[in-house]
């Protein structure tokens, strides 16, 4: 019969060989993973010195001067160019330019300046002013949310005053038509 002793340190070796076996094969797939890696850096850093070097030319000035020369022909900003944030005309909330500042000449907006009448959403009382039909679930029109006329306050003599303005009311959800007079 085999010692008892014998037996466990058979299973001892056999067990850390196949230890050992698991531990070199898992060490050499990090190893490549690792090489897999660095070369993957190398790469990138390669790749990043290639556009630093791209960019230094593009962004040369003489060559940026030499295309503006050829082919746009900018100038530099002169001091009639700059103004004063006041000298800017006002929005209306629909994002037309308020064109009603009693100016005339070249301090006057002009009309090009605002947006075509396409463009700015209106509301459904406007519409039917306009002759356009509403469907019959929309909510009725609402008043206006302006009381008085929008000014630009250009004007240097006197401050821009604020509208009076009233919110409009809520909208009612629109309700789907029932289908078959069913809910």
């Amino acid at each position: 019969m085999i010692n008892r002793g014998v037996v466990f340190w058979i299973v001892a070796a056999i067990l850390t060989g196949i230890g050992l076996f698991v531990v070199k094969y898992h060490e050499r797939r990090l190893e490549e993973r690792l090489e897999a890696l660095n070369r993957q850096i190398v790469e990138n850093q390669r790749a990043t010195n290639i556009l630093r070097v791209e960019w230094a030319h593009l962004g040369e000035v003489n060559r940026i001067e030499a295309l503006n020369a050829k082919y746009i022909r900018l100038q530099p900003i002169t001091m009639r160019q700059i103004g004063a944030i006041n000298q800017i005309p006002p929005r209306r909330a629909g994002g037309a330019i308020a064109t009603d500042t009693g100016k005339s000449g070249s301090d006057a907006p002009s009309k090009a300046d605002a947006p075509s009448a396409s463009a700015i959403p209106r509301p459904a009382a406007a519409r039917t002013e306009a002759g356009v039909k509403t469907p019959a679930s929309s909510p009725s029109p609402a008043k206006p949310a302006v009381a008085e006329p929008v000014t630009s306050g250009i004007d240097e003599d006197e401050p821009p005053s604020q509208p009076a303005a009233t919110p409009p009311p809520p909208a009612a959800p629109a309700t789907p038509p029932a289908i078959g007079g069913r809910r």
